[in-house]
């Protein structure tokens, strides 16, 4: 069943991050097609052009991996804040969250999800045992912060590196213990690593956290075996006859002062143009370095580079579209339910939240539940009950979904949101509802008659009205409605 959220063009989104995904693959698509477009019309110019040119599009690329770093990060941090609501895991009971986590940590994308009470115990639900860290410096770390993204930590036997990250866990307003996810560093180096259109350039992806860290150890890169990544590898001066080989200036200067730099480098003999970035919020750097040879040679090879860019636009449009499509399936199967097709619980919190400030603008929730619903069930079976959920879900996206915004809560309760909705439009769509009802009682093979409650309440444009306030006015009118209905029909089931 398709959702409302297709066809009404003047509802919000309920994810922009597909929206900015989508807009992210344009941004991708144009910047690629600049960036052919100037190698070919400075194919002949000098070599400080090009030297300009490489730089450029090293700042372009950093910008790029920046926001999409920021964004990934920002979107596991999103999901350990959804999770962190559940009951089954604020009320830190070990056994229940083992099976709320196995059910929910592999579809999430994290390496693993474990949780930390406020004693220090830590539940580790890959390895199933419960570790006391109370005396080490990550419980401390841990419990300083509402959210934490740690430094990346290194295990050769394993050949992992993760980074964890935290959020504080509350009930009833009392910090309770925190939820924590690892990602491996791979994936960081695919976002890194996706955005390379510089033709043989490489990139590391290295440690600036820790005094030993700023020896340069690897975290990632394009020019080192996995091995190496994990048993970090330093590209800096290890010895003394080393340093007639490398020379790493800018880097040292990045480390130390947090600017990005743009300059030369030497690593075993060879030169490169290099442009060093400092995720402060990581405490990372990126080093995109490229060889000089291959930016001075440039103009003997301009049909290679050519032809090498559009390779890779195209590998890079692909690698991005595959990577939206199965984001998109994801986050579809993430807030819809999954029996009736309708947009499920998150999604109306998340549909709510973005609307809450639309101060400028009307907004109308309709609440729906079916009468005897608990009768049919106990009568005509679950099947049954089921089957009459999909039909009320069914009519509602024929009426109430043409002009506004259809969700299921839970059980039979289902909420329709509106934008710039009437009173008379919501009364002309309860009447075309209850034909509809009416309408698919007739071919039941059981004799019930399909019937809802239902209650409105509207936050008109200029109201300063909280939408939570309004959907309990609107369960009100709706229980108000049920009541009358059970004293006209004489029922009281």
């Amino acid at each position: 069943m398709m959702t409302s959220f297709s066809k009404n063009h003047n509802k919000l989104s309920i994810n922009n991050i597909t929206a900015y995904d989508k807009i992210t693959i344009g941004v991708i698509v144009v910047v690629i097609a600049m960036v052919l477009s100037l190698i070919v019309t400075g194919i002949n110019e000098n070599e400080r052009d090009n030297v300009q040119q490489v730089k450029k599009q090293m700042e372009r690329m950093s910008q790029s991996y920046e926001t999409q770093l920021d964004r990934y990060v920002m979107n596991k941090i999103s999901l350990l804040q959804y999770m962190q609501t559940f009951p089954d895991i604020y009320n830190m009971d070990w056994n229940t969250q083992k099976k709320f986590l196995q059910d929910r940590s592999k579809q999430l994308g994290f390496h693993h999800i474990f949780i930390m009470d406020n004693r220090g115990y830590g539940y580790y639900l890959e390895d199933n045992v419960i570790k006391n860290q109370s005396n080490e410096p990550f419980y401390k770390d841990v419990f300083s912060k509402e959210v934490l993204i740690t430094e990346p930590f290194s295990d050769p036997e394993k050949m992992l590196t993760i980074i964890t990250m935290c959020v504080a866990i509350h009930n009833n307003g009392q910090r309770v213990g925190a939820i924590c996810g690892t990602i491996d560093i791979n994936e960081l180096k695919g976002i890194i690593a996706g955005n390379e259109v510089i033709a043989k350039g490489n990139f590391a992806l290295l440690n600036r956290a820790s005094t030993y860290n700023r020896q340069g150890e690897y975290l990632a890169g394009t020019d080192v075996e996995e091995q190496d990544i994990y048993d970090k590898v330093s590209i800096f001066d290890k010895e003394e006859k080393d340093r007639i080989h490398n020379k790493l200036d800018i880097i040292h200067t990045t480390m130390e002062s947090g600017k990005n730099i743009f300059g030369s480098i030497t690593i075993e003999g060879e030169e490169y143009y290099a442009y060093v970035t400092c995720l402060e919020e990581y405490d990372w750097i990126v080093v995109q370095y490229i060889k000089k040879s291959t930016v001075l040679d440039a103009t003997e090879h301009k049909y290679f580079l050519l032809i090498a860019l559009m390779v890779i636009i195209i590998l890079l449009t692909v690698i991005a579209f595959t990577i939206i499509s199965d984001f998109l399936k994801d986050n579809k199967r993430l807030c819809t339910d999954a029996m009736t097709g309708c947009n499920n619980r998150l999604a109306c919190d998340t549909y709510l939240n973005k609307l809450e400030n639309h101060y400028w603008e009307s907004i109308s929730i309709v609440f729906f539940d079916l009468n005897n619903f608990k009768y049919a069930n106990d009568v005509f079976g679950h099947d049954n009950g089921d089957r009459l959920l999909k039909i009320l879900a069914e009519a509602l996206e024929k009426t109430f979904g043409a002009d506004g915004t259809v969700f299921r809560l839970g059980g039979d309760e289902f909420v329709s949101v509106g934008i710039d909705r009437t009173e008379n439009a919501i009364n002309e769509s309860w009447e075309e509802l209850q034909r509809l009802l009416a309408e698919e009682s007739s071919k039941l093979d059981f004799n019930y008659q399909i019937s809802a409650s239902y209650g409105y309440a509207i936050r008109h444009n200029g109201s300063y009205e909280n939408l939570h306030t309004l959907m309990e006015r609107a369960d009100r009118a709706m229980y108000d409605y049920k009541e009358s209905w059970k004293k006209e029909h004489h029922s009281y089931r």
